[in-house]
Formats: structure tokens, C-alpha cells, sequence
């Protein structure tokens, strides 16, 4: 097999070298600090245990390949070295996307162009879902070390702490939203039902790149809540508080940033992500129909650093090819790491002047 890189690799593995390079900095910076940000011998423990058993189930149950299983061990010793509230989104992703990969898998099977039993996902899906996030959780555990906190949005000394994390939590829950929407929502939606195209409403094929469903998107609201139940979940669990409003010297009430706003902004981070991988798929993203082989193909064919191909569909001009929507500047992969990378980037941006405020440790 030849080793040749195709262009649609090279945005993964940009941002796969930057969480290499980030991660090294950042264990460095570890020993720099003072006693009180380094992690304990609890959070090492974990940090080498989790991800690797992580890694085995997912080799065992073949959800994942080698590859894969490197980079999120590599993901997964940093989220938890940076935040036990990252460790606890990290574990729930995993999870719900491996079974939601494997639900239905007869009935995805019959329209997906690349559908592999079990979804086995390698180091590009992999960094494609939750490389973003992991890039904020290090730069997280860089400029602040070791340690969980409440969001605080209020007192300067905690805002980009809680920036960081946030962004990581948006990005989780994108990512989880988007794998509901296009894994449950065509199962759920039934055998005889056409999507809509995000940009046009015009029916197309199953499996066509930004034909979304109601059922799709009710599929990404509950991706998205999960993420956000369980994060606000870790918060109260790791983050214990007095349970008495501060007061000030002059008796007045302190006000806080309360947490659980992130149910609701995590939900609508699942559906927005959904959105807007959709969109990117129906503008930027190649769908045909093989009217031969009576299927969607998608013009990319890549293979990995390893050699392995990802993709065996091609878009060449035959007559069996019809063109439906959206032009061949970005693939599967690299839709999935640009949504997440601007949900992580820009929505908590948009989210804080919205977040409302509590009283003391109000949750």
C-alpha cells in the first residue's frame, strides 16, 4: 500500500502535534509548580489507570484501533491530570458514543458510504471529537496547574480558569450532540425517511452530508444534556461548599456564578454543534449518489500516517454519479474538528454575558 498523504489529513494532524506538544509542556510545567498544583499520587493513579482501561475495552470490543487507542490515552491522561470534571465528561462521551455508534448498525449499514462494524474509530476520529477540548484542559493545566473549580465568572483571579474549562464542556458536548444527531437520529427517523437539507429543505438520500431530522436533532439535545448533567453532577461532587450564603463586612450578600446553567447550555451546545457540522457538511463537504451501486459516496479517499485506508469512495465523472450537494474542500473528519473547534472557541464567548447569577454557593 502506498504511503500518501492526502490533503484532507493534514488539519488532524496539525492539532494532533499541537496536543502532543501541549501535553509534554504541560507535564513539565507540573514539576515547576509549587506542591499545591501538583496532582496527587489519587489523580496520578487514575491518570494512567482510566484511559488505559479505557483503551483496552475499546481495543477488546473493537471500537477503536491501535492508533485510536494512542491518542486517547493521550487525551485522557490530560483531562485527568487537568480536572477531575474533565476526567467525568471525557468517561461519558466515551461511553455514549460507543453505544450510540453501535446502535442500529443493520439499518446505518444499508446508506453510510465508510460504515464499519462497531464504528471502530481511529486517531483521527479520535482527535477530530475531542482534540479541541483537550487543548483547552491543557492550556488549563499549564498557566493553572492542578485543581478543580467552580465556574466563576465573577472574580477575575478565577475567569480564564473557568474559561478553559467551560470551552472544554461546550466542546464535549458538541461533540456528543453531533454523534447522537447522525448515529440515533437516522435509526430513530425510520427506514422510509428522507432527511431535509439544512440549506435548501429539499428532500435527499439518507446518509447525504447536512440532511438533518427532528429526530436528529432531538438526538443531539440529549447528547449535549448528558454531557451537561454529568459535568454539573462532578462539580457539586468534587466541589463541595459551606451551604451558607458569604456575606461581606458591610452584610451584604456576595454574588456567585451559579452552576447549573450548564444543563441548559450544554443542551443547546449539542444541538448548535449538530447545526453547524450540518451546515458545514451540506456547503463544504462532497455527497453524490451511485446510482449503480444505489448509495451515497463521498469524494475523499485518505490514508493515515499508518497506512491505512480511511475512505475507498472516489467522485470521479462517471455517468453512475450524481452530484447533490456541497463541493470537495473538506471531509468527514475535518468538518467534525472545525465545528468542535468553534464551539469551544466562540460559544462561551457568547455564552457568559448570558449566564445569570446566584447568591453565595447557590447551585
Amino acid at each position: 500500500m502506498s504511503f500518501t498523504l492526502n490533503g484532507h489529513i493534514y488539519l488532524p494532524l496539525a492539532v494532533a502535534s499541537l496536543n502532543c506538544i501541549l501535553f509534554f509542556i504541560a507535564i513539565i510545567s507540573l514539576f515547576l509548580r509549587d506542591a499545591n498544583h501538583q496532582p496527587d499520587w489519587l489523580r496520578c493513579v487514575l491518570a494512567i489507570l482510566i484511559p488505559g482501561l479505557m483503551a483496552y475495552r475499546g481495543l477488546k470490543r473493537k471500537t477503536i484501533d491501535y492508533s485510536g487507542a494512542v491518542a486517547g490515552i493521550i487525551i485522557g491522561m490530560s483531562m485527568i491530570l487537568s480536572s477531575y470534571i474533565g476526567m467525568v465528561a471525557l468517561i461519558t462521551c466515551y461511553l455514549a458514543a460507543s453505544k450510540a455508534t453501535r446502535f442500529g448498525e443493520d439499518i446505518k449499514r444499508q446508506f453510510e458510504p465508510n460504515f464499519k462494524n462497531g464504528g471502530q474509530r481511529n486517531w483521527i476520529q479520535v482527535i477530530s471529537n475531542l482534540g479541541a477540548a483537550n487543548i483547552a484542559l491543557l492550556l488549563r493545566l499549564i498557566w493553572f496547574g492542578v485543581g478543580e473549580i467552580r465556574l466563576d465568572f465573577l472574580h477575575s483571579e478565577n475567569y480564564w480558569n473557568s474559561w478553559l474549562l467551560l470551552s472544554s464542556l461546550i466542546s464535549i458536548s458538541a461533540a456528543l450532540g453531533d454523534t447522537f444527531s447522525s448515529e440515533l437520529g437516522p435509526v430513530f427517523s425510520g427506514p422510509n425517511t428522507e432527511p431535509l437539507l439544512i440549506t435548501t429543505l429539499r428532500r435527499v438520500p439518507r446518509g447525504t452530508n447536512g440532511g438533518v431530522t427532528i429526530d436528529g436533532f432531538v438526538a443531539a439535545c440529549i447528547g449535549g444534556f448528558i454531557i451537561g448533567l454529568c459535568s454539573y453532577l462532578s462539580i457539586i461532587l468534587f466541589i463541595p461548599t459551606t451551604g451558607h450564603w458569604a456575606h461581606t463586612t458591610s452584610h451584604q450578600i456576595t454574588w456567585s456564578t451559579p452552576q447549573w446553567p450548564l444543563l441548559h447550555f450544554c443542551l443547546y451546545s449539542g444541538l448548535l454543534g449538530s447545526a453547524l457540522d450540518s451546515l458545514m457538511g451540506a456547503t463544504l463537504q462532497y455527497t453524490g449518489y451511485d446510482h449503480r451501486r444505489r448509495r451515497i459516496v463521498e469524494c475523499e479517499q485518505q490514508i493515515d500516517p499508518f497506512g491505512s485506508t480511511l475512505s475507498s469512495s472516489s467522485c470521479d465523472q462517471s455517468s453512475n454519479l450524481e452530484h447533490i450537494t456541497g463541493k470537495d474542500i473538506l471531509d468527514n473528519h475535518e468538518v467534525n474538528l472545525l465545528m468542535t473547534i468553534i464551539m469551544a472557541t466562540i460559544v462561551p464567548l457568547i455564552i457568559m454575558p448570558l449566564w445569570p447569577f446566584g447568591f453565595g454557593d447557590s447551585y
